[in-house]
């Protein structure tokens, strides 16, 4: 199956390792995958409250008329929600099952981009601020996208599925990626003389 993008907006996810810490200050934004780091699923937004729960009603609905299911949980970053799965296993005799990793305007469902993977993915997406988002696939592909526009700028065969979502982490000023796939952890870093 051939990569494509759609593009369709311009909004950047930027998100450093403070912020994350200081994530509740932002309640606004779903940054990681269990909301902050203490992995609690706590949200502090307080609109919806015990008194008017009853009132909920759907807003919007993003189906991507295909059969499959979502498997992670999306990200909320500055006005763009970003999901990965929805994977194509239904598909006709002779075709190869996909998945996507989108971009999503939180307010309204509407598409903003997609990039088609050329298998299902089963991880989630790592946002950055360097206006990078990473996801990986059954490939074994680890793909950096640009977090504005969904293109793909590099990736990396791992030589086995990858599963789990990437993370990023720092030492001693020095950027990491981290990719779990299969058996293997791959840490992923700038050469020493090319780090700008």
């Amino acid at each position: 199956m051939k990569r494509t993008t759609i593009i369709l907006s311009v909004i950047s996810a930027q998100i450093n390792y403070q912020r994350l810490l200081r994530s509740a200050q932002e309640p606004r934004n779903w940054l990681t995958y269990s909301g902050d780091y203490k992995g609690w699923r706590f949200s502090g937004l307080k609109q919806i409250n015990a008194t008017n729960v009853g009132r909920l009603a759907v807003q919007w609905v993003f189906q991507t008329g295909i059969l499959g299911k979502f498997e992670t949980t999306p990200l909320v970053i500055d006005g763009m929600m970003y999901v990965t799965g929805q994977d194509n296993l239904a598909c006709a005799p002779g075709e190869q099952g996909w998945g996507a990793l989108r971009a999503l305007d939180p307010r309204d469902g509407k598409m903003k981009w997609e990039f088609k993977y050329y298998s299902a993915p089963w991880s989630g997406a790592l946002s950055t601020a360097g206006g990078l988002v990473f996801a990986g696939d059954m490939e074994g592909y680890l793909i950096a996208l640009d977090a504005v526009t969904g293109k793909e700028l590099w990736h990396l065969q791992t030589g086995s599925s990858i599963y789990a979502s990437p993370m990023a982490y720092a030492i001693d000023g020095k950027q990491y990626v981290v990719i779990p796939s299969g058996t293997a952890l791959i840490a992923l870093a700038l050469p020493e003389n090319r780090e700008r």
